[in-house]
């Protein structure tokens, strides 16, 4: 009979450690997927803001673009291409630029 009790209180030991063994490893397996999940969603998160980024560079690059046109019209105008270095005061009026983004 104690031959039994030894065996089998061995046995439930050795059960008890496997089952003990197979709990951490799925803990682990479901914070491995939280933290891939968090990752993905970050990810997609980078991306969304760096469209964005570049949306609104692009928007800047066509404002700075449009600008330049301007200071070239008004440079090339007949009324500022004089002879002679002048005091002449040109009144420019700027132009007002709406925008959905500001």
């Amino acid at each position: 009979f104690e031959k039994l009790e030894k065996w089998t209180v061995g046995h439930v030991r050795a059960l008890e450690e496997r089952m003990s063994d197979v709990e951490r490893w799925l803990v682990d397996k479901e914070k491995e997927k939280e933290d891939e999940q968090v990752s993905e969603k970050e990810t997609h998160d980078s991306a969304k803001e760096i469209q964005e980024i570049r949306e609104e560079l692009s928007e800047m690059q066509s404002r700075v673009g449009e600008l330049g046109r301007e200071m070239a019209k008004i440079a090339t105008a007949p009324a500022n291409l004089s002879s002679g270095p002048t005091r002449q005061s040109a009144e420019i009026i700027a132009p007002q630029l709406t925008s959905s983004t500001m």
